[in-house]
């Protein structure tokens, strides 16, 4: 694993972060601050787990013996789950950072469209069901 640096996902920052060469957005220091502590914790602990699970997965003898007695398939499951349950744990996170800064500017809470600056952005307004986990 290489490392590199990414630029803070919030709109409007344009830090540069230092992380693993395949990720694909991060956020700055002063951006994470902004988002809850459960928020911040369960992403955390679904990463972490999901990091277990790739060292599992890359280490050889385990592999082999989870292959020779037919667990592989719930291995690969287990991570297809992991991995989904971080990605919402990190969407929390940016859900939550988004909605403090258009706190703090005075502004309606409005979701935005996470991508790239170029790529155009859809806006729609916040509910109280987007703010359940």
């Amino acid at each position: 694993m290489t490392m590199a640096k990414v630029g803070c996902c919030a709109p409007g920052c344009s830090t540069a972060v230092d992380g693993r060469s395949d990720w694909q957005e991060a956020l700055c220091g002063e951006h994470v601050d902004l988002a809850s502590r459960e928020a911040r914790r369960r992403f955390s602990h679904r990463h972490g787990r999901l990091l277990r699970l790739e060292t599992l997965r890359g280490d050889e003898r385990y592999f082999e013996a989870a292959f020779a007695s037919d667990r592989h398939l719930k291995l690969c499951a287990v991570m297809d789950h992991a991995s989904e349950m971080a990605e919402a744990a990190w969407l929390r996170v940016k859900l939550d950072v988004l909605l403090q800064m258009a706190r703090r500017a005075g502004k309606p809470p409005v979701v935005q469209a996470w991508t790239a600056p170029a790529a155009a952005t859809e806006e729609r307004p916040v509910t109280r069901r987007f703010l359940r986990p």
